[in-house]
């Protein structure tokens, strides 16, 4: 086209008054500009031998996601263990039995805490040989002390929106089908983390990745993106505010997970609608 010839002959008409000029002063231009252009960088990793390692992109754009499903996995096998034994148990009775001696609260925080171990087993087992592999690959820095640290943390919020969840909606229903009509919500909410995953990899601190480390239940998954993924540390308040936000949810989930667990647990045949377990839950 006409304008991008035009350019083009005027970058070569600038190019050689600039060479004109520098000649005339006496200096080679071709020294002069191999002097003046910019020095290319190129990162590379050392092994443990000393040996050059090359730069995996393709490692530090998955990283977010295997540690995001590594939480995921933790915490919905346990889960879904706890949906079967609680309806198993409100269909042998066992409940009523139990519920004799001890409060609902305590009934649900007793089986949250009791799977919570075989939750914590594979987080640290699969994580562990996580890291070991990255240590092997010469890329143990991708995983700071601080990131474990938080992702810990955020295991225990997301183990207790999880399990809260399952035995709450174990107790109201009959069998795993009917189960399923009531988790489904919830879990399209939970899903939001693995439909966003490249956009909140490739951009920790955008305005998607902010506004969903603040939509609860996701909060602890969608935050572990965040935190493995940014090459800068996510903003304090950011990290705080997330924290206290999603435990405040947690201890909510907790109260109102009780209160459906005191009815369904004594309640049989239909099982009920979403809008039911909340009148449950005013009302218990």
């Amino acid at each position: 086209s006409a304008p991008r010839l035009t350019g083009m002959l005027e970058k070569s008409i600038a190019k050689a008054i600039v060479k004109a000029r520098v000649q005339r002063v006496g200096t080679d231009y071709t020294s002069l500009q191999a002097l003046l252009t910019l020095p290319e960088t190129s990162v590379r990793r050392m092994s443990t031998e000393g040996a050059e390692a090359d730069e995996n992109a393709i490692a530090k754009t998955l990283l977010p996601m295997g540690f995001m499903m590594l939480l995921w996995i933790a915490t919905f096998t346990s889960g879904q263990y706890l949906l079967t034994t609680t309806i198993e148990e409100k269909a042998s009775k066992v409940m009523e039995v139990l519920l004799s001696a001890v409060s609902p609260m305590e009934l649900l925080c007793g089986k949250i805490i009791g799977y919570a171990m075989v939750s914590a087993v594979m987080l640290g087992m699969y994580g562990a040989l996580g890291i070991a592999g990255l240590s092997a690959a010469a890329m143990g820095d991708l995983v700071s002390p601080g990131m474990l640290i938080l992702m810990l943390v955020y295991f225990v919020m997301a183990y207790a929106f999880v399990s809260t969840m399952m035995a709450s909606v174990g107790s109201a229903v009959n069998d795993l089908r009917e189960a399923q009509s009531l988790v489904t919500p919830a879990m399209l909410i939970l899903m939001l983390p693995i439909m966003l995953w490249l956009p909140i990899s490739e951009q920790p601190n955008g305005w998607i990745a902010t506004i969903s480390s603040f939509i609860p239940p996701a909060i602890p998954f969608v935050m572990v993106l965040r935190v493995t993924a940014s090459n800068e540390q996510i903003d304090t308040w950011q990290v705080v505010l997330s924290l206290v936000w999603g435990f405040a949810w947690v201890g909510a989930f907790i109260w109102g997970g009780a209160k459906i667990f005191r009815v369904g647990v004594l309640m049989q045949g239909k099982p009920p609608s979403p809008r039911e377990l909340l009148k449950w839950i005013r009302m218990a």
